[in-house]
């Protein structure tokens, strides 16, 4: 019975869009609807779903993609009370805590998920970020180095030995780059502050 509520609200909800909505009617619904309807239709599946934790962590990456902090902050716990040893929604939430300046916790949660997948290159990027924002600049250059390191084929193979992509790679050196251009920045201004 809750199925069928739930599928005739989608309908009632498409004809009210392609009447009251012109750009949905005509078939050309513009970029910023997207998210919005995305969204809609996550939180709809998720309610008819509500054990899927791969949907579940889709949707919650859709609202932190759209900046809704908290609410996605809620799908990651919820998961993680699922699923205590996820690793996207560690990862994810420990994005969340950097977002909310809560670099501690998001050290904790980032290293807890390097644990349960040390492969994920873009943990380490994560990491990196939530590491530096707390001043450890040497820890975060080990996590942007050990992130790169995976970039390298393993011995005897042309394979790299971590799941990555062309722009996490791209992240990473970027990132150590930053931190290390930071760093010396900072150890001159120390040498010429002890003279």
């Amino acid at each position: 019975m809750k199925q069928r509520s739930i599928v005739a609200l989608i309908i009632c909800l498409g004809l009210y869009c392609s009447i009251t909505v012109p750009s949905i009617s005509q078939a050309h619904v513009g970029t910023e609807s997207i998210p919005v309807i995305a969204e809609m239709e996550y939180r709809i599946y998720v309610d008819l779903n509500p054990k899927d934790i791969e949907l579940r962590n889709k949707y919650g990456m859709l609202l932190l993609n759209r900046n809704k902090i908290s609410e996605a902050e809620s799908q990651f716990t919820l998961i993680l009370s699922m699923a205590p040893k996820n690793f996207d929604a560690m990862d994810a939430l420990g994005l969340v805590r950097i977002k909310q300046q809560r670099y501690p916790e998001a050290v904790k949660l980032l290293q807890d998920a390097i644990v349960i997948n040390p492969k994920d290159v873009a943990v380490y990027l994560h990491l990196g970020k939530a590491l530096e924002a707390t001043g450890q600049s040497k820890p975060a250059e080990n996590a942007y180095e050990n992130g790169l390191r995976l970039l390298k084929p393993a011995a005897g193979t042309s394979t790299p030995t971590g799941k990555q992509t062309k722009d996490e790679e791209a992240a990473l050196r970027s990132a150590l780059q930053n931190l290390r251009a930071k760093t010396a920045v900072s150890s001159q201004k120390h040498k010429e502050v002890t003279k």
